[in-house]
């Protein structure tokens, strides 16, 4: 076997090694991650056989109501007969109420866009009053510059 034969085998060969060092790391990477998740199941079928009590003792007392809601629905029986009368006259008012609903909103969505309108307008004022805050702290620079060149200039000519 030629010496470039086997240092070719012999580099392959740590090649496969690496692989399976990182192989082997994923593998204690995915076993960490099923332990912590055997952790979460554990307490999830504590949390269930907790929520399991609570629910057999919700059920009791549910059967104590089933009782007095017995006795509710035939008083309610009597009132059906007087609401049907009264749900009469509210479904005029429910229609009437709708189209008010209706009007609302559209006044809602007229005065939203002029809002926006208002916020666009308003921003493009802030950006041009900022705009000739700064032009005219620059007339400022260029005044005081000005002066300052004009006194000098009077104080050499005898003026001052």
């Amino acid at each position: 076997m030629s010496e470039e034969l086997a240092s070719e085998i012999l580099k392959e060969l740590k090649f496969m090694h690496s692989k399976f060092d990182e192989y082997d790391k994923e593998f204690k990477f995915m076993h960490s991650k099923f332990d912590e998740y055997d952790k979460e199941f554990k307490f999830m079928h504590s949390k269930f056989d907790e929520y399991g009590k609570e629910f057999k003792f919700m059920h009791s007392k549910f059967d104590e109501y089933g009782k007095e809601f017995k006795f509710m629905h035939s008083k309610f029986d009597e009132y059906d007969k007087e609401f049907d009368n009264i749900n009469k006259k509210l479904d005029d008012y429910d229609i009437e109420l709708r189209n008010l609903s209706k009007s609302i909103a559209k006044i809602e969505v007229e005065h939203g866009n002029k809002i926006d309108t208002l916020i666009d307008v308003t921003s493009g004022i802030l950006e041009r009053l900022d705009s000739l805050e700064n032009k005219v702290e620059s007339i400022i620079k260029i005044i005081d510059n000005h002066s300052d060149r004009i006194w000098n200039l009077e104080s050499k000519v005898g003026i001052i």
